[in-house]
């Protein structure tokens, strides 16, 4: 890569920044109960102009042809599924930069994001308690969606604590938010589900720091092809859930959310392409927690596999160049796209776009020499 480039445009880096944590927008939106189309639109036509910018400022070559053929070939595939929407702008627009620089933008982005959500709900301009059960939640339309924020800033302060360890910067302040993110998600909002990522992140990284050959060949295994084992589990459940003890046991510790499943499976007949049927149209739910469900029943099939077959090229490219924390980092929150929506969360669309980056000739092997992960 241009180090040169990558300088000269750090202006750019900035305003990805800054346009990524545009989320607030969304959160407001959703937190007041307000239609948020008109401002996605906006953003989406800015971040289309920020990418266009982003390729003139590295100049056109064939990687560059190369990597919006193969894109547009699979968005093509896909009939333009809107699954791949964001994911594909959010990856044009960090072109020039490396794996690391595009995990520090989320993070810059979901922190501006939080900070301003949780003032404005302190200013009493925002709900400070979710409107619904009543649970603390600052500003965000729920606690689950506090969770998925404060959840990415945790694991980007624990992957900078385990590689730098105390050589980064506000080494004590990192370890205080950690503690409150464990103590809010734990004992105040209950979300489970970000406290189980943080600890899958956490054990995974312990296995490459022991260096035990046996539990890294396992991880490295099961952890590339978690994606494809999450899809089928999730539809097995949601075609097998039943009344007997052992799925009923199951299903309170999922949080209800085979019933869920096996809901939408009677409702939405599964299809090749997205069905004509929104999952937003039914009363009864009106939404669908796991982002490997939600591909199955919304998405179609042929997005179900396309996105599953990406996730686990980008983890076999991270592993054979030696990301092995990124590795673990991408896994935990595929794990955690089993139970949220994960994966398409504007907040969390960061493994999507690592998976359409990978997509970009040596992305990840061009950025071999990067000082950190």
């Amino acid at each position: 890569m241009n180090n040169g480039l990558q300088r000269n445009s750090n202006y750019y880096y900035a305003v990805v920044v800054v346009l990524a944590s545009l989320s607030v927008l969304n959160t407001y939106s959703n937190s007041h109960g307000l239609y948020f189309g008109k401002i996605s639109l906006i953003i989406g036509v800015l971040f289309f102009l920020l990418a266009i910018i982003n390729l003139f400022l590295k100049g056109i070559n064939s990687k560059n042809i190369i990597f919006l053929g193969v894109i547009l070939s699979v968005w093509t595939i896909t009939k333009f599924n809107n699954f791949f929407s964001v994911p594909i702008l959010v990856a044009l627009a960090f072109i020039n930069y490396t794996p690391w620089q595009v995990i520090k933008g989320y993070y810059l982005a979901n922190m501006i994001c939080l900070v301003i959500t949780s003032i404005l709900s302190l200013l009493g301009l925002s709900p400070i308690r979710n409107v619904v059960d009543g649970v603390i939640s600052f500003g965000f339309a729920n606690e689950n969606t506090l969770g998925l924020f404060t959840l990415l800033i945790s694991l980007f302060y624990t992957l900078e604590i385990f590689v730098l360890k105390r050589e980064t910067r506000y080494f004590y302040w990192k370890i205080i938010f950690i503690v409150f993110f464990v103590l809010l998600n734990n004992f105040v909002t209950g979300d489970r589900t970000v406290i189980l990522v943080f600890l899958v992140f956490i054990f995974f990284i312990g296995i490459f720091k022991l260096k035990n050959k046996f539990l890294i060949f396992i991880l490295k295994f099961f952890g590339t092809a978690c994606p494809i084992f999450l899809t089928y589990i999730s539809y097995f459940f949601s075609k097998n859930y039943d009344s007997s003890n052992f799925y009923y046991s199951l299903n309170n510790l999922l949080s209800n959310r085979m019933y869920m499943w096996n809901w939408y499976y009677h409702k939405i007949p599964i299809s090749w392409y997205p069905s004509y049927l929104k999952i937003d149209q039914f009363d009864f739910w009106g939404t669908i927690d796991g982002s490997y469900a939600y591909l199955i029943f919304q998405s179609g099939l042929v997005t179900t596999l396309i996105v599953c077959l990406l996730l686990v090229y980008c983890n076999i490219l991270l592993l054979k160049n030696n990301k092995n924390y990124i590795f673990c980092l991408l896994i935990s929150l595929e794990i955690g796209a089993f139970f949220e929506d994960i994966l398409q969360f504007p907040a969390i669309v960061l493994v999507m776009t690592f998976a359409v980056l990978t997509l970009y000739p040596k992305w990840i092997k061009d950025s071999k020499n990067e000082k950190f992960f």
